[in-house]
């Protein structure tokens, strides 16, 4: 080879690697949205959806071909908006979006992206995206929460805590966690024991000592408030825990696979089922929200339950997963779906509509009017394929 064809070769190589060198790397939408009130406040009860001012931020269906390597759609999982009335659909994060929170002007997610789990974050117009660090696959006991101003996560399944520019990281934990929920104020988690449910610690949030609250294997079910849901798996027994005082107070006993804690309405929901040729041992009960006798309002077993005003919706594991309703009192029981709904995410209601994954129609998100009971895709970019 001529020295003419070597220079010619490098010349070549070298363009080759400084083009690649110089790749942009994504930093958020290139011209900004419009937001009128980028502080307005926050509506949401669940992790689908939310509505911040004039306008509702969704998750667009999940992506269930995430660990095939590839993305299902164009846009599944992306961060979306759109007025309430449906109108004004847009893009603000093209990435696949497993949760997200909004906080200051920003939206603070977790991402997807080539086999692995991502903290980052986004300006509400859809610029100014930044990615912080890889953490433990949340689809495989992964945690992730943001708090107040602060981002919790496991790495190798220990947590840790950085700050919303995710800065100054600290490692909390020497021992491996899972069951991670926060609330406006505190941090619970629960100990992995060689792969077991192990005792549950509570944590202020910006601290760094953890106190155990619990002296047997427990997992949290839900956080309203200042209260802590918790289930001991040594008795079924159901406690309510006040983070402040420190206290427990035993409400709920026997076990059940399914719970809705609802103190503002007074009102405990629990659900079960056990095989039997007896139809009073399943099905779906309320009682005070203090514990006592339980009224019995469904024969149904229900997961996922939601109370919205006068109404539980839940999605009716002994139908197909479809989404159905019935009154506080157990009148006017009805199917409002026959999606199979997803229900690994809980149902979400923002304003009048509540917002659900359709298992049967590829895990594209729908909503209903909580009104009149319409129900829509609300999909960006609907990929035409029918359910």
């Amino acid at each position: 080879m001529t020295n003419s064809v070597l220079k010619k070769a490098f010349a070549l190589i070298l363009a080759v690697v400084l083009f690649c060198g110089c790749s942009k790397k994504y930093t958020g939408l290139d011209k900004p949205l419009t937001v009128e009130n980028p502080l307005a406040p926050v509506t949401s009860n669940g992790g689908i959806a939310l509505k911040q001012g004039e306008w509702i931020y969704y998750i667009n269906g999940d992506n269930f071909t995430r660990h095939e390597g590839e993305r299902f759609s164009s846009y599944a999982g992306a961060l979306c908006r759109m007025k309430e009335d449906g109108s004004d659909k847009t893009v603000v994060l093209n990435k696949d979006v497993c949760v997200f929170d909004f906080y200051n002007g920003r939206f603070y997610l977790c991402i997807y992206e080539q086999g692995k789990s991502i903290s980052a974050s986004v300006k509400v117009d859809g610029t100014d995206y930044v990615e912080y660090k890889t953490i433990d696959d949340i689809f495989f006991g992964g945690c992730y929460g943001f708090l107040n101003g602060n981002i919790y996560y496991t790495k190798d399944f220990k947590l840790y805590r950085m700050n919303e520019e995710g800065k100054n990281s600290i490692k909390i934990t020497d021992f491996p966690i899972y069951n991670l929920r926060l609330n406006s104020e505190y941090v619970f988690f629960t100990k992995d024991v060689n792969g077991d449910i192990g005792n549950i610690y509570k944590l202020k949030n910006s601290e760094n000592d953890f106190v155990e609250i619990t002296k047997e294997p427990a997992y949290v079910l839900d956080i309203i408030g200042d209260n802590a849901y918790y289930y001991m798996l040594s008795s079924g027994t159901v406690y309510c825990y006040d983070a402040k005082s420190g206290l427990a107070e035993a409400i709920i006993y026997g076990g059940y696979t399914d719970y809705l804690f609802n103190p503002q309405e007074d009102i405990n929901v629990i659900s079960y089922t056990i095989a039997s040729e007896d139809e009073n041992v399943g099905g779906i009960f309320t009682m005070k929200s203090t514990g006592g006798e339980k009224t019995k309002i469904s024969s149904y077993s229900g997961k996922c339950m939601v109370l919205n005003k006068e109404y539980i919706y839940y999605i009716n594991v002994d139908q197909l997963n479809q989404l159905y309703r019935v009154k506080i009192d157990g009148t006017n029981e009805e199917c409002v779906s026959e999606e199979f709904v997803y229900d690994y995410i809980s149902l979400d209601i923002v304003g009048e509509y509540l917002y659900f994954l359709s298992d049967s129609d590829y895990d594209r998100i729908y909503r209903i009017n909580l009104s009149d009971l319409t129900q829509e895709c609300v999909e960006f970019e609907d990929i035409a394929i029918v359910g």
